[in-house]
């Protein structure tokens, strides 16, 4: 099972790669991200300032729970391989959006979901 957890590691981190690189070329300004966190990060430091801090963050915490997942239980193994290959997919239907500039079902949903988390801030 440790090829499958190292397999979806090596995902993971291309597909965020993936997804940072497309974002740095589509995104002209700030306010075209729809993510409220990473507009507001993108608005102080800049694009891509903000998707290689982003991209540093998530390697790091793959690697940290491919390591838990390595050294775990077949039950922990199993979850990481499941919510791995999720955001895997998640993040590779961004990469492509933002590479052809075309929705796909994936990412109306994260566009929902953003919307949420904008009103969210808004209220507060």
């Amino acid at each position: 099972m440790n090829l499958w957890v190292y397999l979806v590691i090596s995902l993971l981190i291309i597909t965020k790669l993936m997804d940072v690189l497309s974002t740095i070329i589509r995104i002209e300004h700030p306010q075209i991200e729809t993510n409220p966190l990473a507009r507001k990060m993108m608005t102080k430091i800049g694009i891509k300032t903000t998707a290689w801090i982003v991209f540093g963050i998530v390697v790091l915490v793959v690697l940290l729970m491919g390591r838990i997942a390595l050294e775990g239980e077949d039950f922990f193994q199993i979850f990481f391989l499941v919510f791995g290959l999720v955001l895997s997919v998640i993040q590779f239907a961004v990469a492509h959006n933002n590479w052809t500039r075309r929705t796909n079902f994936i990412t109306r949903l994260v566009l929902m979901y953003h919307r949420k988390i904008y009103s969210m801030f808004r209220r507060s």
